[in-house]
């Protein structure tokens, strides 16, 4: 449905909003596995021309290309959109979408191998998402106790893991908790 409601969205002329209901309806079929069909939907964003009217759609298409170019191992790509919107999220100077790049480009170093990198590029994000109270922080300090782990820091990855859960159970996060 959603990707219905944005192309009829882009057949009125709202450009804007139908970029947002292509980056919802690319994020589900992320998060459904159907990478083919999300790059497929995330790529008319950019067809639309709304990346100077709406940056932060435009930014967060970058992180979830990214995210869609790490779950089929094209680190190169995975690399380069995260870098894209890692670059745009600073000279746009909004925190939740930095935060929002630097998780993503954390775990691709996580996936690398390089875990100081991605850890510190975490802790930057939990920072953040704590400073603004986001549910997000829980998915976070998640994904950051793999990379302490990743470490060897057994004894704090647990303590992020706990932290982790008890932020998901506060704002009611499952997928976080689990």
């Amino acid at each position: 449905l959603l990707d219905r409601l944005a192309h009829h969205l882009e057949r009125s002329g709202n450009r804007d909003e139908a970029a947002r209901a292509y980056l919802r309806a690319g994020n589900l079929a992320r998060t459904q596995r159907d990478f083919f069909r999300a790059r497929e939907l995330f790529g008319r964003i950019d067809q639309l021309g709304t990346r100077v009217n709406d940056p932060e759609t435009w930014i967060r298409t970058q992180i979830a290309l990214g995210l869609c170019a790490r779950a089929v191992a094209d680190h190169e790509n995975a690399r380069m959109h995260l870098r894209r919107a890692l670059d745009l999220a600073r000279s746009w100077h909004d925190e939740t979408v930095l935060a929002a790049a630097l998780e993503a480009l954390g775990m691709l170093d996580f996936d690398a191998g390089d875990m100081s990198e991605g850890r510190d590029r975490i802790l930057r994000a939990v920072d953040i998402w704590s400073a603004h109270d986001a549910p997000e922080t829980s998915r976070a300090l998640a994904n950051l106790s793999y990379l302490l782990y990743g470490l060897g820091r057994y004894d704090d990855a647990i303590s992020s893991a706990e932290r982790a859960r008890v932020e998901a159970t506060r704002t009611r996060q499952p997928a976080a908790w689990i």
